[in-house]
């Protein structure tokens, strides 16, 4: 018997093969979360809405997806394993990812945001490559990526930031290049939504970093290919 499931499916439901591309219709099942385990209880609980708009269902556990190794900033592994959801309505399922990883990448959000922040600073991919101990090819590719994407970006990143913020105004300040433009308005949308939503205490609070915010508010479009220009409207739960 042909098994078709995906290398390293972890889960016992089917799964796409290995060899099947991406496609934006995929893309839209993988929901990047702050908090893995706080989305996990409530998918747990069954009251996490299903996230297509013509479905009035709630998700419930589906398994896992595949275990993948993240590269972290300054050196070592990060280990993540995304949980799996489905609709008890519609039956699609979903893949939640957490923030700490772009989908489909291997390095952490954290280097991939500081080489985004250099280049907008005038730094060519190779000088920034030898920083980061990574393969030019690799940085070239992301900031190629993130250019293409820079618009659509920086746009999302104002609407969200004048949503947090009722006293922002409704400007969108220009800089030298789109990326440049992308990294600031990223940068103020993740800062107003810290200000909103953020409040640690010294004893307990969220242990994510605005980084991983920044990623949390790109919708994790940033670094793929043809991001519909619908894409600017989505607005984080």
């Amino acid at each position: 018997m042909n098994d078709d499931r995906g290398e390293s499916c972890n889960t016992n439901s089917p799964c796409p093969t290995a060899e099947q591309a991406i496609t934006l219709q995929e893309w839209t099942s993988l929901l990047f979360v702050l908090d893995p385990e706080a989305t996990a209880e409530r998918v747990t609980r069954g009251d996490y809405p299903c996230p297509d708009s013509d479905c009035s269902g709630h998700v419930g556990p589906w398994g896992t997806a595949r275990t993948r190794p993240v590269r972290l900033l300054g050196g070592g592994i990060d280990w993540l394993t995304p949980r799996r959801g489905r609709c008890r309505h519609c039956d699609r399922s979903h893949v939640f990812v957490p923030v700490r990883a772009f989908p489909r990448r291997t390095d952490s959000v954290e280097t991939v945001w500081k080489a985004l922040a250099a280049a907008a600073h005038g730094q060519g991919h190779r000088p920034i490559a030898h920083q980061l101990g990574l393969p030019p090819s690799t940085v070239r590719g992301w900031l190629r990526r993130a250019r293409a994407n820079a618009e659509i970006i920086a746009n999302r990143a104002n609407i969200i930031r004048i949503d947090v913020d009722l006293s922002a105004a409704a400007s969108h300040q220009r800089f030298d290049t789109p990326l440049a433009t992308m990294v600031h308005m990223v940068g103020a949308a993740t800062a107003a939504w810290k200000r909103r939503f953020w409040f640690p205490t010294p004893t307990s609070g969220p242990d994510y970093t605005p980084r991983q915010v920044a990623s949390l508010l790109t919708g994790g479009w940033l670094l793929i290919a043809n991001v519909p220009a619908s894409a600017q409207f989505w607005r984080p739960g």
